[in-house]
């Protein structure tokens, strides 16, 4: 490595702040092959110097790399990256160029008793590479780079006349790339992957792209991301009803004034419910295929709030609202038919991302939410009413990489051996109905029998237990009724019996009734309807005077907003 260092340095004196000085482009495409120009703008031929077998001249291109072959002249060589159909049937042919003969011009010879050179020759000239010094344009060979072949073609202006050994130059070259043939989308203003700003025709292989064979067996349909050219996005950490506004689009660089509310559109990642991992990214083909090929997405209904008369266009003060989820939380927000008890989680991500486009090439009309009427009836009498709901509060926090033993890879604290006796948390809780609660954590202990006191504020609400415990981690939980929660500030208190054992704890969860109050920090309110066949009312208090919208959500992807509610004052 350091050799190398030394002659890129030594080269930068010789030849200081060069630039690239070709220009390539497609002249023509079909879907056989493509027609490529590419002209030099400048060739650099410096003064003699002596070598081993008299003066020889170094011959450089700003921007070209030089090729160094044991015996062969020391020419500058270029590798430009196409993308074609197939690793088979590719080649190339030189249609015209505009050349001369470097009259009087001996290059350099590289010979490996230069040592200095000698990494550089390895790293150019690779193992064992047949390398053409008679032609301009050659295929150095096709190979696959994310899942699509790529014609490597090296571009080499400064070639060897095969009849009389003398130097000939050519400052422009064209020349043809042929392929098999490919079907071609009849589908513009596609967008760019990635692996694009490599590529010298990604703009015309756009248009032959297709999935993969295994893709197309396994019956999968991935997202195009080319379907509109603008697409915004949006991070979701915790569940609730966001709202984009015009400020927001306009503060991102987005005008609002070109956007017909109409055509805006909401995706997210399909979520697996499969998976206690729904927003994961699918491990193989059969669950959903690689994030670059297959990455699926579901779109959502929204509600678009106009201030003025709708006039197909985005105004000031006007917003759009839709329902998102983070990539952590409660398994019964996207399945309401899952168990209560049941969380998911992403081990790699914290916030879930959603995607807003507008216009473009979609498929059907965007979708919208449903109006659903919960107009309360005066005369009829519901035969249940609440003004209460079950809270679930979560609390974990991944602090400490456990692979070895944990579900998830992480735990929260490790209470060390002889050192960490207890570890107290504290939390928050507004509006609760009466003290009474359920808690439920989970802890784990490399030990044989030990046990660990847990409390709720002063009040001991059980004990966690290990009793002949395997030599490797082993898990307890609790699950125990507390009555001691108190409006704000709680603490939980995990306390071991004997400091001289090693415990993990990884979260806990509190139960409780609270009444039907918005959050005092996001200031909404969610909450979920008892399983019942009953007509139920549904009382709410603490919101303002102003408007307030009410959303159905058991549906994830498609919200229903509920119209009708009778307020009074704050109720």
């Amino acid at each position: 490595m350091k050799k190398i260092v030394v002659i890129l340095w030594l080269l930068a004196l010789i030849f200081p702040a060069l630039t690239h000085s070709a220009t390539i482009n497609v002249l023509d495409y079909d879907n056989s092959g493509i027609t490529v120009e590419i002209k030099i703008d400048t060739l650099l031929i410096n003064p003699p110097a002596m070598g081993a077998d008299g003066k020889r001249s170094e011959i450089r291109i700003p921007g070209f790399e030089v090729a160094r072959y044991e015996g062969r002249p020391v020419l500058p060589v270029h590798r430009y990256l196409f993308e074609v159909t197939s690793i088979k049937g590719v080649g190339v042919s030189v249609i015209e160029n505009n050349r001369r003969v470097l009259d009087g011009v001996d290059p350099v010879i590289f010979h490996n008793t230069k040592i200095q050179e000698q990494g550089v020759k390895e790293k150019l000239s690779g193992s064992g590479e047949k390398v053409n010094f008679y032609n301009f344009v050659t295929i150095a060979g096709v190979e696959i780079f994310r899942k699509a072949p790529i014609a490597l073609v090296d571009i080499r202006p400064v070639i060897i006349d095969k009849e009389n050994g003398t130097l000939v130059y050519a400052s422009r070259i064209v020349f043809r790339l042929a392929f098999p043939p490919a079907s071609v989308s009849s589908r513009g203003d596609r967008l760019s992957i990635p692996r694009d700003r490599f590529i010298v025709n990604a703009a015309q292989a756009e248009s032959w792209r297709t999935k993969s064979i295994a893709i197309q067996k396994a019956g999968l349909s991935s997202f195009e991301f080319d379907l509109a050219d603008t697409w915004v996005k949006i991070r979701v950490e915790n569940p609730g009803i966001y709202q984009i506004t015009y400020s927001d689009l306009l503060n991102r660089g987005v005008n609002p004034a070109n956007i017909d509310p109409s055509n805006i559109r909401i995706f997210s990642n399909i979520a697996y419910s499969e998976s206690p991992r729904p927003f994961q990214q699918p491990a193989n083909i059969n669950s959903g295929g690689s994030f670059e090929a297959d990455y699926q997405m579901a779109e959502h209904a929204i509600k678009f709030v106009h201030v003025g008369d709708q006039s197909g266009s985005f105004d000031p003060g006007e917003s759009v609202i839709f329902y998102g989820i983070g990539v952590e939380g409660w398994s019964d927000y996207l399945h309401p038919e899952a168990d209560r008890w049941k969380t998911y989680d992403n081990i790699y991500e914290t916030r879930n991302v959603y995607w807003m486009a507008w216009g473009g090439a979609f498929t059907g009309n965007s979708k919208r939410m449903e109006p659903g009427d919960v107009t309360p009836s005066l005369h009829d009498p519901p035969d249940l009413q609440f003004d209460t709901y079950e809270k679930r509060l979560h609390i974990e926090e991944d602090k400490e990489y456990v692979p070895n033993s944990s579900h998830d890879r992480w735990c929260w604290r490790n209470m060390a051996a002889n050192i960490s006796g207890s570890y107290t948390d504290y939390f928050i809780v507004t509006d609760i109905a009466d003290s009474d609660c359920r808690i439920r954590t989970i802890a784990l202990v490399q030990s044989l029998i030990y046990t660990a006191d847990c409390y709720l504020n002063s009040e001991m609400i059980g004990s966690l237990a290990w009793n002949n415990a395997p030599s490797s981690f082993y898990q307890d939980t609790l699950i125990a009724d507390a009555s001691s929660l108190v409006n704000g500030s709680n603490t939980f208190r995990y306390q071991k019996t004997d400091i001289g054992f090693d415990m993990n704890i990884y979260w806990y969860e509190i139960f409780f009734n609270r009444y039907l109050k918005p959050d005092y920090l996001s200031k909404s309110l969610d909450f979920f309807a008892p399983e019942t066949t009953s007509k139920a009312r549904f009382i709410l208090s603490g919101f303002p005077a102003e408007e307030t919208f009410l959303f159905d959500i058991s549906d994830y992807y498609n919200p229903v907003i509920l119209n009708g509610a009778y307020q009074i004052a704050d109720t």
